[in-house]
This record gives structure tokens, C-alpha cells and sequence, in this order.
């Protein structure tokens, strides 16, 4: 094969010719445009960088009685930490278990606990005392409180009035239980 007959079929492999009125023409290869590095995800709401390099996050949940969109905000030290942030609250928004933690109180969120939580990874014992010691001990009174204004000074008085009132060690051993976990939780959220 001659040189020019190689140069030809080489030609015909790397590019794309089209023929127009009986000339052979070479298309021009179209240049992909580079995606920006910053583009964010599919369904992952508004994340962007602050000024002092920490990373906020909002997502939708709801309406107000006005028409105005209500947002819930979630900051954090990176971009994959807020990202998983919103991930859990969308899922959550979905499910219809989302409760704005501001808003929730410590009723709500026992409730919350007990049903999301604690229904199907405890015995039917366990789950029945544990709600026995939320309405009696716990939900009368500091149901109405909101969940970020509960102190350890709330938690002891009430475990102080446990034992004083006649309850057993070990079952204010159990009422401490479900503080320690389920404020654990509440934290962690």
C-alpha cells in the first residue's frame, strides 16, 4: 500500500467526512464544553461555601400560612458532610417523620423516638415499661418543653423525683436509660 493510500485510510478512522455536491468534506470535531467543578448534584438542594470556608446546606420542607417556602438550614466542615445532611432530612421529608428541630418539643420528639427508633428493636416488655415511664415520669412534665431549651438540670430533677417518689434503682436507672439515648439521638440530629 503507498503512502498516500494509508495517509487516506488513517484519515478516514480518526475523523468524520460527509460528501457535498460530489466533494469530499471534513466535519469540524465538535469540542465538548469542560462541566464547571463546582456543579452541584442531582436533587441535592442548596449547598455552597462560605466566606470562612464552612459549608451550608438548605432544603425545603414546607410552606408557611403566608405562601412563602420554609428552609431548614445544616452547616458543616465539608461539602460531602452537608450533602449527607440534606440526603437524611429529604429522605425524611419524604417519609413524612421530618419534625424541624427547632420547633419539636420534648414530647414530640420522645414520641418520635419511641416509634421510629425503638418499636421494632426492643421486647414488647421493654417497649411497654418505657412507655409507662414516659407518661408517667417524663412527658407530664416536660412535654411541653421545647427540645433545645432541655437542660441536665431538667433531667436530674426529674430522676431526683424518681427516687424520692419511692421508685426503685434500678427503674431510675431505666428512666436515665432513655435520656441517655434518646437525647443521644436527638443530638446526633
Amino acid at each position: 500500500m503507498s503512502f498516500m493510500a494509508l495517509f487516506i485510510k488513517n484519515l478516514f478512522r480518526e475523523h468524520q467526512f460527509t460528501f457535498w455536491k460530489g466533494v469530499l468534506i471534513l466535519e469540524e470535531e465538535k469540542v465538548k464544553k469542560p462541566q464547571k467543578k463546582n456543579h452541584r448534584g442531582h436533587n441535592e438542594g442548596s449547598i455552597y461555601q462560605r466566606s470562612d470556608g464552612r459549608w451550608v446546606g438548605q432544603v425545603q420542607f414546607g410552606f408557611k400560612e403566608d405562601g412563602s417556602r420554609k428552609f431548614v438550614t445544616y452547616y458543616g466542615k465539608s461539602r460531602k458532610e452537608v450533602a449527607d445532611k440534606i440526603s437524611e432530612v429529604r429522605n425524611d421529608i419524604l417519609k413524612g417523620s421530618f419534625i424541624k428541630p427547632k420547633d419539636i418539643t420534648v414530647e414530640e420528639w420522645f414520641w418520635n423516638w419511641m416509634v421510629t427508633y425503638k418499636f421494632k428493636n426492643v421486647s414488647s416488655t421493654t417497649y411497654a415499661r418505657y412507655l409507662i415511664y414516659l407518661n408517667n415520669h417524663i412527658i407530664p412534665k416536660l412535654g411541653k418543653m421545647k427540645l433545645q431549651d432541655l437542660k441536665a438540670i431538667h433531667i436530674q430533677k426529674i430522676l431526683n423525683d424518681c427516687s424520692s417518689g419511692g421508685m426503685g434503682l434500678s427503674s431510675v436507672k431505666h428512666v436515665r436509660t432513655i435520656f441517655n439515648q434518646a437525647l443521644e439521638l436527638a443530638f446526633k440530629q
